[in-house]
């Protein structure tokens, strides 16, 4: 079968090696990895950290910060231009990733787009990010557990998802109030106010009046320092209108 020649790298003829020639460094010469190989294997590792964090190339390209137009959202000539200055927020957080950024508003606000442009910035610099639906997010370890296979145990997923360099949890406050569903959900948000890991939220719960819907434990971690200077979490409130009917 004859080859096709554009799948072959022309430094090393598909090798993935090239020869270094004999020098003052190396007088019997040396062979090293072509840098085709190099990118494969990046390419690999990006698509298998965002394959443990349920997102893909077409969702990062969709939500991206060239993609979100604040001047589309409904609501006032005010409220556009906090948004503006949110979006800037959200800029220079995916630059330095550090404490933890809440989201908070209305559905369709933007807040989810905003939060996965700052992921896929995230991406590109090769950081290990784990980004999800927290109502996916528990579903997840509980199939995990129920599970029980080799590699692929609710407490192996929990470790990847509290470890993780930076961590998005979307959408908190939606997931089913169980026992269960409390109980892991304040065990990722513990070890990771404990450790001060980068951590992204968003919610449409008044967090100063969550009425239940959020785990006391976990509100109070998430709102460490929101008042202070050089706290933990900075609070981002988007009270412009629903940005996908703007």
């Amino acid at each position: 079968m004859p080859s096709n020649k554009n799948s072959v790298c022309e430094r090393c003829g598909g090798t993935g090696w090239i020869r270094i020639e004999p020098c003052d460094e190396w007088p019997n010469g040396a062979m090293q990895r072509c840098i085709c190989v190099v990118r494969r294997q990046r390419q690999r590792r990006l698509a298998k950290l965002m394959a443990a964090s349920g997102t893909s190339v077409q969702q990062l390209k969709e939500w991206s910060f060239a993609t979100f137009h604040p001047e589309s959202a409904a609501g006032s000539p005010q409220a556009r231009a906090e948004l503006r200055e949110i979006v800037e927020q959200c800029r220079a957080y995916a630059q330095d990733p550090q404490g933890w950024l809440l989201l908070c508003g209305e559905y369709g606000c933007g807040k989810t787009h905003l939060a996965y442009a700052i992921i896929g910035a995230c991406f590109r610099r090769r950081l290990t990010v784990y980004a999800c639906a927290v109502p996916d997010m528990l579903e997840s370890l509980r199939q995990g557990l129920e599970s029980c296979k080799p590699g692929d145990s609710s407490g192996t997923r929990l470790d990847t998802i509290r470890k993780a360099q930076v961590l998005l949890l979307d959408d908190l406050g939606a997931e089913n109030q169980t026992a269960w569903t409390r109980e892991k959900l304040y065990m990722i948000v513990d070890y990771r106010y404990r450790f001060h890991l980068p951590t992204i939220v968003t919610t449409n719960v008044n967090l100063q009046k969550p009425e239940g819907r959020i785990e006391p434990r976990v509100v109070s971690r998430l709102l460490d320092g929101a008042q202070r200077q050089h706290g933990l979490s900075q609070i981002c409130m988007i009270t412009a209108g629903d940005y996908r009917k703007g």
